[in-house]
């Protein structure tokens, strides 16, 4: 697929015990490939370094900020933490963290730890 487009995908609840997963904020779900037979050979996998995502150091820099920032949150009671916040708050967040991952997903990480700025001033958390 290239980049910049989109895969349509419908999300529901499967039997017991398949729900989405949780972690850090972020959910996922195994996905499932259904294809009428026959199908033409897919063709090989390119070797693992090279279907990595390779991210500048100032991406890099940029993923630690919100790893030490998601520890923080963690340590003040996970999403319990959010809870203290009013609706417009939360709503506001989360507009913003959709910000930060468009400016991530367009390399724009400056833009990104702006935006972030913006998010711990709401909070009121400070991050070394």
């Amino acid at each position: 697929m290239e980049k910049g487009k989109s895969l349509p995908a419908c999300f529901a609840r499967g039997k017991k015990g398949a729900n989405f997963r949780e972690s850090n904020g972020r959910y996922w779900k195994e996905p499932y490939w259904y294809q009428t037979e026959p199908h033409k050979e897919f063709s090989p996998l390119l070797p693992r370094e090279e279907r990595t995502p390779i991210i500048s150091a100032e991406g890099k820099e940029l993923l630690e900020k919100e790893k030490r920032i998601n520890e923080i949150v963690q340590k003040k009671g996970g999403a319990l933490f959010w809870a203290k916040y009013s609706g417009e708050e939360r709503k506001q967040i989360t507009s913003l963290r959709g910000e930060i991952n468009q400016a991530f997903n367009k390399e724009e990480y400056q833009k990104a730890s702006h935006i972030w700025g913006d998010i711990l001033e709401i909070v009121r958390i400070k991050v070394g």
